[in-house]
C-alpha cells in the first residue's frame, strides 16, 4: 500500500482558499449585521423614540421655552464684533432665562426622562455659547475690514 499525499503546492492552495472563504464570510456577516442595526434603528424602533418623550405639559413647555430662549441668545450674540462681545451678549440674553431654568427643573425632576432632558438642555446651552464665541472670533477680522471701508 502506497501512501498518497497531496503535493505542497495543492496544500498551499487549499489553505489560501479556506482563508479567503473565512475572510469573505466574516466580512459578509459584519456587513449584514451593520445593515440590520441601521434598519432596526431607522425603521423598526419608532416606539423607542416616543418612550423618551416628556409627558408632563409644564416640563415640555418649560423645555420649549428654554430652547427658544437659547436660540434668541445665539441670534443676539451673532451681531457682536468680537468673541468677547459675542460671549457677553449670549450670557446677558441667557441670564433672562434664570427663572425659566428653575421652573423647568422643578417641573422636570418628577418626570422619568426629565433629568436627562435637562442635561441635554444644559449641553445645548454650553454648545450654543461656544458657537457664539467661535463665530465672534471668526467674524471679527472680516467685520473690522468692512468697518475700515465704512468709516
Amino acid at each position: 500500500m502506497e501512501k498518497t499525499s497531496t503535493p505542497p503546492d495543492q496544500r498551499a492552495r487549499r489553505i489560501t482558499r479556506v482563508l479567503y472563504a473565512t475572510y469573505i464570510l466574516l466580512t459578509a456577516a459584519f456587513t449584514i449585521s451593520n445593515i440590520a442595526q441601521v434598519v432596526r434603528v431607522l425603521f423598526l424602533a419608532p416606539e423607542d423614540r416616543g418612550a423618551r418623550a416628556i409627558r408632563s405639559e409644564p416640563c415640555r413647555k418649560g423645555l420649549e421655552f428654554l430652547a427658544t430662549g437659547l436660540e434668541r441668545a445665539t441670534a443676539e450674540a451673532a451681531g457682536a464684533h468680537d468673541a468677547t462681545a459675542a460671549e457677553s451678549a449670549y450670557r446677558a440674553k441667557r441670564s433672562e432665562l434664570t427663572s425659566a431654568w428653575r421652573d423647568a427643573e422643578s417641573a422636570c425632576n418628577t418626570e422619568p426622562n426629565g433629568p436627562e432632558a435637562l442635561a441635554a438642555m444644559t449641553r445645548l446651552d454650553r454648545a450654543a455659547e461656544a458657537t457664539a464665541r467661535r463665530r465672534g472670533e471668526a467674524l471679527a477680522p472680516v467685520r473690522r475690514e468692512v468697518d475700515s471701508f465704512i468709516r
